[in-house]
């Protein structure tokens, strides 16, 4: 009953990361659509830019 209880724990809390993931995804993309709007492409490239340096300090990675 122990496994069967960890198994359950474990498939929530997947779940749950799944549903962080693709609201972040999702205001990502709205972020992203935003900036390919901006009229002005060298504020358009400071906020990509903003966006690639939010991205690697929140999930980590780098170029």
């Amino acid at each position: 009953m122990g496994k069967l209880r960890a198994a359950e724990k474990i498939a929530q809390c997947l779940d749950d990361c799944l549903v962080e993931i693709r609201y972040l995804a999702n205001a990502y993309e709205r972020r992203v659509l935003a900036v390919q709007r901006e009229p002005d492409r060298d504020t358009a490239l400071d906020r990509l830019l903003g966006l690639r340096r939010e991205l690697i300090e929140r999930f980590g990675g780098g170029p």
